[in-house]
């Protein structure tokens, strides 16, 4: 599966593209479910790393039947932890034995493409997010093919040029660009950072800015949309 196609849909403010491109990837998806039956979310990564972590640590939780108490007992090295469970329940004097999971609390956003994107997990932003989530005291400069400043999942956080008065054709702030309220169309050479969906250029490629704005400063946890590395 092409992940790029994943950001594309997400973002694309085209919605007749957006119809068409996001048919083709669930029947892909759904191709891919039907023959391999994995199903991969964000629960299932908090449980992947609380087994590891266990495994780690050989901790197993002991209740024995003389006693109200549970006890950790470590597994010793070199010997299968699951083995070892597996003995200790077969003790008629343990009641239970089970893997001392430890979770950790995580920051998990409502975002409804959330768990597709993988690439927040792969630089650990959830982690990042239990610390932070938002810095609204920085300015990301996107430079590529445009960014669409009204999108809904970027609106909220797109730059605004508080020294600029809109549409009064004065460089008021005299840095050289007249009216450049949210950036400036270098190309076009315009106040109007929005893609521009000319003859020869691909619906795919002109998103792209608004693809990458996305992936740096989409609105998270807004139930909608996908989450940006900062929200």
């Amino acid at each position: 599966m092409n992940r790029n196609l994943y950001f594309y849909e997400a973002l694309c403010y085209n919605k007749d593209v957006m119809r068409n491109k996001l048919t083709s990837f669930f029947v892909l998806f759904l191709g891919i479910l039907a023959s391999s039956m994995i199903f991969f979310n964000v629960e299932n990564l908090n449980i992947f790393a609380a087994e590891k972590d266990f495994v780690k640590k050989r901790q197993v939780l002991v209740k024995y039947k003389n006693s109200d108490k549970i006890e950790i007992v470590n597994a010793t090295d070199g010997v299968n932890i699951w083995q070892f469970i597996s003995d200790l329940e077969k003790n008629i004097n343990i009641d239970f034995a089970e893997p001392n999971y430890s979770y950790k609390a995580a920051i998990i956003p409502s975002d409804t493409y959330y768990g597709n994107q993988w690439y927040l997990q792969k630089i650990k932003a959830p982690e990042a997010w239990n610390t932070t989530r938002e810095s609204s005291d920085k300015i990301i400069a996107i430079i590529d093919s445009g960014v669409q400043i009204n999108h809904p999942d970027l609106k909220e956080n797109i730059w605004r040029n508080n020294k600029e008065i809109p549409g009064n054709n004065i460089d008021d702030d005299n840095n050289g660009f007249i009216d450049d309220i949210n950036g400036w169309d270098f190309v076009a050479n315009t106040s109007d950072p929005n893609p521009k969906f000319e003859e020869g250029y691909t619906s795919a490629g002109i998103l792209h800015g608004t693809i990458v704005a996305g992936v740096a400063a989409a609105s998270g946890n807004n139930a909608s949309g996908v989450s940006g590395v900062t929200w």
